[in-house]
């Protein structure tokens, strides 16, 4: 966090967006390393991918994306944390709506885990941002 507190603030400005998505796909594409590695070495009859995939990851990816949102923000972040939410909110409402229509349930799951992890990260302090002399 002290390399983003250090940036000019035009820069983080600028940056905001591209660090929520990019944080988006790097969590969900290591994440689901990650999870493949845990399913192989877990017992058989625990945790299957799915549960990853379709719950967990959804929802950490997206708690991930506002929170670095919020980070790389340098004044109001609660308005921030706020607007960038409600776009994520609004690109799994229009999927979750999608897949409805075409009755791809696990994906409707997906979209409500992404929706939950960007109501849980809004409400998630961020630590201070400490002046660097």
């Amino acid at each position: 966090m002290n390399l983003i507190y250090r940036l000019p603030i035009f820069v983080r400005w600028i940056l905001l967006p591209f660090a929520s998505f990019f944080t988006v796909l790097l969590v969900n594409a290591f994440g689901k390393l990650a999870a493949k590695i845990f399913v192989f070495l877990s017992t058989p009859g625990g945790l299957s991918e799915n549960f990853f995939e379709f719950l967990f990851l959804p929802g950490v990816s997206g708690f991930c994306g506002v929170y670095i949102a919020m980070a790389f923000a340098p004044k109001k972040k609660s308005f921030v944390g706020y607007t960038v939410a409600f776009l994520w909110i609004a690109l799994a409402g229009a999927l979750a709506v999608f897949n409805i229509m075409l009755r791809e349930w696990p994906s409707v799951l997906q979209s409500a885990s992404l929706i939950g992890g960007c109501i849980l990260a809004i409400y998630n302090p961020l630590p201070e941002e400490t002046s660097q002399k």
